[in-house]
């Protein structure tokens, strides 16, 4: 009888512990799961981003830097007929902490913010569209960027024309 005992007992741990495995397993299986949906969608966006710049509507701008920023370059790509823009940041030269460097687009004699650029931001990313927009511009501001643009600080400047 005893023995008997002995082996419910023994069976019971056995299945708590097959019941803990298999709870582990279960856990690794979801996140499993929530991964590939991450995944998946990190994928659709690349995707999407891809079929954006193939299309070939889509304009590819090269933006360099001028002797005041040499190693500045970026590339802006703009779709008039989806009225899209994105801009690639390539490479930024290193500023002091109370500077950053704002993207600008010259549209009828006005200089228009785009936002603002980061070397921390070295992936594609949208930014707004502006119609009959002449210009683009960089341009080294105080940090959080400004209202108007500092054109006397300006570091690369490309035509749309």
């Amino acid at each position: 009888m005893r023995h008997q005992y002995l082996k419910q007992v023994k069976d019971l741990r056995q299945n708590q512990k097959l019941s803990e495995e298999n709870q582990v397993v279960v856990d690794e299986i979801f996140d499993l799961r929530s991964d590939i949906e991450k995944n998946n969608k990190l994928l659709d966006n690349v995707m999407r981003q891809l079929l954006k710049l193939n299309n070939p509507e889509t304009e590819k701008y090269i933006i360099s830097g001028n002797e005041r920023a040499k190693d500045l370059k970026t590339v802006a790509y703009i779709n008039p007929k989806e009225k899209t823009s994105m801009i690639d940041v390539v490479s930024l030269p290193k500023l002091p902490d109370e500077q950053c460097y704002q993207i600008w687009a010259e549209l009828q004699g006005k200089m228009v913010s785009l936002g603002i650029l980061n070397e921390s931001d070295r992936k594609l990313q949208n930014i707004p569209y502006m119609e009959d927009a002449l210009a683009l511009s960089i341009t080294i501001e105080p940090k959080g960027g400004n209202s108007i643009a500092s054109t006397n600080n300006a570091v690369a400047q490309i035509s749309l024309q």
